[in-house]
């Protein structure tokens, strides 16, 4: 399973009264008093007493730091609260409010974490209203089969025992890839120009193909120039250990002595000499429109169909949405984006998704090809699968067999090779 955003592990450093572990302090009653423990209460002190000048929200009762997550949780259960109370005094009837929370990738673990911040939420805003806040425990429900509605009574009981399954892709979606030589795979002109290619050829396969998702991976994702950005602090991923910050700041200090003086001598000892120049395969969604415009497909960064930059001029878009001569792609709909915008990404009626570069992971492939094969309305208003494509593009055997254990995993159809 994915790591859940809205409800991250807590630091280390500083855990929060979620983390609280009840059944270690009641077997350790009375046996906390070495000089140790004692250390380690006053370091934890200090920096609650630290969060606290920083104007972290505190809970009076209990001394620990309340977060975000546990801020909206209790606005939340106060909301809750009060709409009984309104109802209690009122003849009027008020639907109390739901909180509804989807995830494709949400452990066991996730949910336990939201059961136990709700119900700190409840005792936390609630008091001696508790029974008014507090229903019982968040489940988790999913769609049922259409086979489960023909099953026995033994089935039923079968159907009652809930497992959680590991998140896969729905057969209606058809993993393809095109295949490409050693020397065009690495050019974002070729890949992208064997991409309208491909386009065309879908197109003419399935002509109601009309919204097309094109994410940006790997060595084609852009990046910064590493001469105007920032440098980065020798000590941003070093973590000291240590049982006292005394100990702490020591190791810091030899660790940035040691970093400093690895840097003086690489730079001394390539002084003078030339530092070899490689061409850069990054693309920003921008470039990669004006590139497939010159192609003869019309493409639109997603940012700016979605309204998220304010700042476009207004004859700007006109250089990468320009006029076509082919018919069957100008009515398409193409959207460029970046691998990290695949999480959470709805759109209704996605047809193609390319992947443009080697995904980081299996896990994050998973979410490119969950873009395409999405629960729709169909024509008698009931929830359907829309079918949908997945393409990538591969220039050894080797990246072909990466791809079809990646298919595998996320239990995906057989690989096919989309022939141009």
């Amino acid at each position: 399973d994915e790591v859940d955003v809205l409800l991250p592990p807590p630091p280390k450093t500083l855990r929060t009264s979620l983390d609280s572990d009840r059944k270690a302090r009641k077997g350790n009653k009375g046996k906390n008093n070495s000089p140790q423990d004692e250390r380690k209460r006053q370091e934890q002190k200090r920096k609650l007493l630290a969060a606290k000048r920083r104007g972290v929200d505190m809970d009076l009762n209990s001394k620990q730091v309340i977060s975000p997550t546990e801020r909206i949780l209790g606005i939340v259960a106060m909301c809750r609260m009060q709409q009984r109370r309104s109802t209690a005094s009122s003849e009027e009837y008020f639907a109390p409010p739901q909180l509804l929370a989807g995830s494709a990738t949400a452990s066991r673990k996730t949910l336990d974490r939201l059961n136990k911040a709700l119900r700190f939420a409840a005792e936390h805003d609630a008091s001696s209203s508790f029974d008014m806040v507090w229903d019982g425990h968040v489940k988790s429900c999913r769609p049922e089969e259409e086979e489960s509605l023909e099953t026995t009574a033994e089935g039923d009981e079968e159907e009652k025992q809930h497992t959680i399954r590991s998140v896969t892709v729905p057969a209606q979606v058809k993993h393809r890839f095109v295949r490409m030589n050693k020397e065009s795979i690495t050019s974002p002109n070729d890949i992208l120009k064997t991409l309208t290619s491909a386009t065309k050829t879908l197109l003419q396969e399935k002509e109601d193909s009309k919204t097309i998702l094109l994410f940006l991976c790997g060595e084609f994702a852009k990046v910064n120039n590493p001469s105007t950005a920032a440098p980065s602090s020798p000590s941003a991923n070093f973590v000291p250990k240590g049982n006292t910050s005394k100990a702490r700041r020591n190791q810091l200090m030899k660790h940035r002595q040691r970093t400093a003086k690895s840097l003086f001598e690489v730079s001394r000892s390539s002084a003078g000499q030339k530092k070899p120049t490689k061409a850069s395969t990054g693309l920003s969604a921008r470039k990669a429109c004006k590139i497939l415009s010159s192609h003869g497909l019309k493409a639109q960064p997603l940012h700016v169909a979605l309204g998220l930059e304010s700042n476009v001029r207004d004859g700007e878009e006109e250089e990468y949405l320009e006029e076509k001569d082919d018919d069957a792609m100008e009515d398409a709909n193409v959207y460029v984006t970046f691998e990290g915008s695949a999480r959470g990404l709805h759109f209704d009626g996605v047809d193609v998704v390319f992947v443009v570069g080697r995904p980081s992971s299996a896990a994050s492939y998973l979410h490119l090809a969950g873009r395409v094969g999405r629960s729709s309305v169909g024509d008698g208003s009931g929830v359907v699968i829309r079918p949908g494509t997945v393409v990538s593009f591969c220039g050894t055997k080797g990246s072909v067999k990466e791809l079809e254990k990646w298919t595998r995993q996320i239990g995906g159809t057989d690989l096919e090779e989309l022939v141009l």
